[in-house]
């Protein structure tokens, strides 16, 4: 097969294929289509065999503090902008840094708070095994973490060593 052939039908897939992905509509952003995953106690719900009614109840708790963590989100966004002014600021003002940083700590304070809350109001909902089985999940999560935090410092070591 002549070479030229080859390249023309490999040309027109890469082109015809960029055209369609091109072509899609664009849906990110922050609050596009499809951009809230599931939060790991959603996850951790959603692999609970709950009833129909727990489900309904759990995504009314979900839902209603899903809210209000959109609303110290936003007061987060703003802080942190706010936050990376005072850092770059033309004249770096040491107070109104930690001023700044006090409230961000502050609502980062009430997002912990907040998910304590709601989860516990989910554990009203769910039977002893289910609590059980929660407990597990969250084992095995913690398991899990602890193995990527040795898989990076191998990591960081062997890149620290090639130096």
């Amino acid at each position: 097969m002549n070479i030229k052939v080859i390249f023309m039908c490999v040309f027109g897939l890469l082109l015809g294929t960029g055209t369609v992905v091109w072509s899609q509509p664009f849906n990110g952003g922050p609050d596009g289509p499809g951009m809230h995953r599931p939060k790991v106690e959603e996850k951790m719900l959603m692999m609970l065999d709950l009833d129909d009614t727990q489900k309904t109840l759990a995504a009314e708790i979900v839902a209603r503090y899903r809210n209000l963590e959109r609303n110290l989100m936003e007061d987060n966004k703003g802080l942190h902008r706010r936050m990376t002014d005072a850092l770059f600021a033309e004249t770096f003002d040491e107070a109104a840094a930690r001023e700044t940083f006090r409230n961000n700590a502050a609502v980062h304070e009430d997002l912990m708070v907040l998910k304590g809350r709601m989860i516990s109001e989910i554990r009203t909902i769910l039977t002893p095994g289910q609590l059980g089985e929660l407990q597990a999940m969250r084992a095995r999560r913690m398991k899990a973490h602890a193995r990527h935090a040795e898989f990076r410092a191998l990591v960081e070591d062997s890149m620290a060593a090639r130096k």
